[in-house]
């Protein structure tokens, strides 16, 4: 049973809705203090490594420089000269880029060109210093260099650095009160924000939870529905299942579940192929179901088996329909249990099989009977030899209708054999046409065979063949309107691997309604045109032609009136008998019964 939907719960919409903006303060307060940690980092980064890290450097390529000016100046050592020139090169950069640094900074401005100035300096001392080298010699240049001018310097360009370095501090100090300040700021904001999300959170879950009881009201409706629906399905006669695109059984109804033995939740999710072989094979089940392009190829199946749960297989007629549902196509199987009708089917074949061989005996001696007094008609007036006719005429009717009620006995109990022998097709065409030569002849019928000299050689049985010939000829010839033709021919397919016959005739044609159901058994056309019989001749035609692997059809020809065709597999290519060569390695023995 479908369980009804559940009522919403007011007490997890108030839980969330508490739990929602404290879980949100929670997140708010770890976000302000990593917020702060990071701008603390960040800043002094910015203050160590932007500035400080840029003028300490330039202090340390000056002493650079310097010591490689006096290692020169002491060791005359080219080597150092190449040195100080590097560092010089070096400071120059140095200052480069930290006048980018200090260009957004006026306040620093000045002293960083102080610091530079000094530097500049300094520079120049050094300069002179190697100018007196090279003018006067070492002596000179380190009576320079102990005057103490060069160490002036360096002391007032370190405590010109102090200076910036404790101003660099304070700004320093400043901008990171103005973030701290702009920072408790933005958490104000936050708190701000944070009570107008409260506010939007409340409005949705209210209107969540309209929407909640609208949902649980179309549910309830949908349930109730659910309910008539399943009412419907379990009061219907015939046992229905509702299968899912993946070929698990969803639900049977009661019907299903008596003729089954199982309950519906025994059977809720299993493969249908649990009960059914319908969609045996390789694939999906939709595949195998045969579904294309959401229509199913054959919809009814006649003669199918169901297990029971005992075991015992039961003879059903299966119907199946598409349900397209959101989550894809299901398919409805309603199955109609055929038991009673397969009884009714084995006594009427028993009937039929018994009536037909208890007249069959009987009517053989009358036929015998009558074809003695046809003999000695010389000693009969005209109209008993009239009558004695007609007597023999009925009489092999009737032997013919139980012929045929006899071959679709075999055919039904699949008895039906034939024999397999090597065969001149056109011999059992020319048999035909002479045995209806006679019909054609009495209804004012021309009856032509047009087929070639070739020998068209197939396997199969020719007393069955030319039954089947002699139907397709008989129907034409009953068909077709006094004075007209009938014309037989026979000629290889277009690759030779197969022989086909065609049979025209000059009759009306076959009706529309008919068509469909021409090689049914029992079916003869309602018009009045249609030829005299008990509609089985063609019905076994087709199952002869099909145990011979070859094809019976039929289409209207363009000039009026039908032509029926029939194809056969050859057993050796086409081959003129006349014009082969003596040379040829290729011989055909033909062996014909002579009768």
């Amino acid at each position: 049973m479908t369980r009804p939907p559940r009522p919403p719960r007011i007490w997890l919409f108030v839980t969330f809705a508490t739990l929602f903006p404290l879980t949100l303060a929670a997140l708010l307060f770890w976000l302000g203090a990593e917020y702060r940690l990071w701008n603390d980092l960040r800043e002094e980064a910015d203050l160590s490594f932007g500035r400080r890290v840029t003028i300490i450097d330039v202090l340390s390529e000056l002493r650079a420089a310097e010591s490689s000016q006096r290692g020169y100046v002491i060791t005359n050592d080219g080597e150092f000269r190449a040195r100080y020139r590097h560092w010089r090169s070096e400071i120059g950069a140095s200052f480069a880029a930290a006048d980018i640094y200090y260009r957004s900074q006026p306040t620093h401005r000045n002293g960083f060109r102080g610091l530079r100035a000094l530097a500049t300096a300094k520079i120049a001392e050094m300069d002179d210093v190697l100018a007196i080298y090279d003018r006067q010699g070492a002596a000179a240049a380190r009576q320079q260099i102990s005057n103490g001018e060069g160490k002036r310097l360096m002391s007032r360009l370190q405590a010109q650095l102090d200076r910036i370095i404790r101003d660099e501090q304070a700004i320093g100090r400043a901008r990171l009160q103005a973030y701290h300040d702009r920072t408790d700021m933005l958490q104000r904001l936050w708190w701000i924000l944070l009570g107008f999300s409260s506010l939007l959170l409340v409005a949705a879950l209210v209107g969540i939870w309209r929407q909640r009881a609208s949902k649980y009201r179309l549910e309830l409706s949908a349930f109730e529905a659910a309910q008539r629906n399943e009412t419907i399905l379990n009061s219907t006669i015939d046992p229905i299942i509702i299968i899912n695109p993946s070929g698990s059984i969803e639900t049977i109804n009661r019907a299903a579940s008596r003729m089954l033995g199982y309950e519906p939740a025994e059977l809720a999710r299993r493969d249908f192929d649990f009960i059914s072989d319908i969609a045996s094979g390789v694939g999906t089940f939709l595949d195998r179901i045969g579904l294309v392009d959401g229509e199913l190829r054959t919809p009814f199946r006649t003669d199918c088996l169901v297990r029971h749960r005992s075991g015992r297989k039961l003879p059903v007629d299966v119907a199946l329909g598409v349900m397209p549902l959101s989550d894809g196509e299901h398919i409805v199987a309603s199955f109609r249990d055929i038991a009673e009708r397969k009884r009714i089917e084995r006594l009427k074949d028993n009937l039929i099989s018994t009536v037909s061989h208890e007249l069959r005996t009987p009517l053989t001696s009358i036929v015998g009977a009558l074809a003695l007094l046809k003999r000695d008609t010389a000693d009969l007036d005209p109209q008993s030899a009239g009558l004695v006719a007609i007597a023999e005429n009925n009489a092999q009717r009737l032997i013919r209708l139980i012929n045929d009620m006899l071959d679709i006995d075999r055919i039904e109990a699949g008895k039906l054999k034939m024999a397999a022998v090597a065969l001149d097709l056109r011999h059992v065409v020319q048999q035909a046409c002479e045995d209806n030569g006679g019909l054609a002849a009495s209804s004012g019928i021309t009856l032509k065979n047009v087929s070639g000299d070739d020998a068209l050689m197939v396997q199969g049985d020719p007393q069955r063949l030319h039954q089947v010939l002699t139907n397709l000829l008989s129907n034409a010839v009953k068909i077709s309107p006094k004075g007209g033709q009938v014309v037989v021919s026979l000629s290889p397919s277009s690759d030779g691997r197969r022989a086909i016959v065609h049979v025209d005739d000059d009759g009306p044609g076959i009706p529309p309604e008919f068509r469909a159901r021409i090689f049914g058994r029992f079916e003869r056309a309602g018009s009045r045109e249609a030829a005299p019989g008990t509609g089985l001749g063609l019905a076994i035609a087709k199952e002869i032609m099909t145990q011979h692997s070859g094809e019976l059809w039929f289409e209207d020809r363009p000039q009026g009136g039908t032509r029926f065709s029939l194809s056969l597999p050859t057993m050796l290519p086409t081959m003129s008998v006349g014009n082969r060569k003596k040379e040829d390695d290729v011989k055909i023995l033909i062996c014909e019964k002579n009768a």
